[in-house]
Formats: structure tokens, sequence, C-alpha cells
């Protein structure tokens, strides 16, 4: 870690930001949290699981002003290795908590938190006689929103329907240093997908 912030340090004010029950720091706990589908990686420091995206931004802040190396993951059913880190020593963000849905059926337009599992999101827009053009990936019920976006997934159907990016139309992503960076395809004129 840089400077004079201690492990002990971040995890305090990581529990001061988040409360204590956004911050994992069990061995077994961790342990989950750094296996994939079929590999294991070396276990974070910590798993946090902001409820806000205004939490996220400051784990955020709190882990890069620590130097301490941040991972993201959806709902751990992915085939990549996206988000186990070999190395270990990491803060690993849990995104399930972001799980907010909200729909705007006169313009057909959903937004979804990251840790919107598609199978929620289905019976979200299945209730509104509603869909998304792309419907989640392989990874199946466990599959977040925001984890198969960072793949830019495909799945059965997309041949007909586009892949997982040409759903969407924009992005807020919490950067590097805690900012929010704000996408829109209506910004750039574009039809489809992020800008």
């Amino acid at each position: 870690m840089r400077g004079a912030m201690t492990m002990a340090d971040l995890l305090h004010s990581l529990r001061q930001a988040l409360g204590s029950a956004g911050v994992e720091t069990g061995a077994d706990r961790l342990r989950y949290f750094a296996s994939d589908v079929y590999r294991t990686g070396g276990l974070p420091l910590a798993a946090v699981r902001p409820a806000t995206v205004e939490a996220l931004q400051e784990a955020v802040r709190l882990c890069a002003a620590a130097g301490v190396a941040m991972v993201p993951r959806g709902g751990g059913a992915s085939y990549t290795d996206g988000y186990v880190r070999p190395e270990g020593g990491h803060v690993l963000i849990d995104t399930g908590a972001l799980d907010a849905i909200m729909i705007d059926e006169t313009n057909a337009v959903v937004t979804a938190g990251a840790g919107v599992t598609w199978a929620n999101l289905k019976t979200a827009l299945e209730a509104k006689g509603l869909r998304t053009p792309f419907w989640g990936p392989f990874s199946g019920l466990a599959a977040t929103v925001g984890g198969s976006m960072s793949q830019n997934t495909l799945s059965h159907g997309s041949t007909a329907h586009g892949i997982s990016a040409q759903s969407v139309i924009g992005f807020d992503v919490v950067l590097a240093n805690g900012d929010l960076l704000t996408t829109n395809a209506c910004d750039a004129m574009r039809w489809y997908g992020p800008d």
C-alpha cells in the first residue's frame, strides 16, 4: 500500500463508509469470492458490497488512495477469470447489492444496476409485457447485467436480437479514482450501444 495507510486503516475506513455488513473479511467467504467457475485466484484483502453508487464511489476512492487494486465481480458465473486475481491482495467489489431496476414503459427503456441478474430483469419486464432484445448470457440465472456487459456477451438468439452491447444505450461507470462517467448513445447520435 502507498503512504502510511495500513490494511487495518483501509478496512476501518471501508467499514465506516459501507457499514460492517458491507465489508467481508472472513476467510471462507473470501475463498468463495476468489473462485470463478473453473479456477481460484489469490485471496482478496476484503470483499465489499456497496448498496449505492455513492457508496461504490467512496469505496473506490479509499482503495485508490491506499494503492490497493480493485476487482469488480458480478454473479460469479464467468468462464473468463475476469474477477480472479492470481496474486490476491485486492479488494473485490461485489456488485450484487446494486440491484435496482427502473422501467420507463413509455419509452421502452430500462435502467438496471450492475448487480441485477438477468433472471430478475426478465421477471420485472415480463410483468409489464416487455423484454430486452438481448436476453442474458449462457451463464444462466446468476449472471448479472453488469458482468455480462463487461464481457460483451452473446447467447442463444444473438443472431436475431444482437449481443449484449446492442441492447445498451448508456452506462454510468465508476472510474478508478471514484469519479462517475456517464455515457449515453443519444448524446452521440447513435442508434444503439454505448459511446
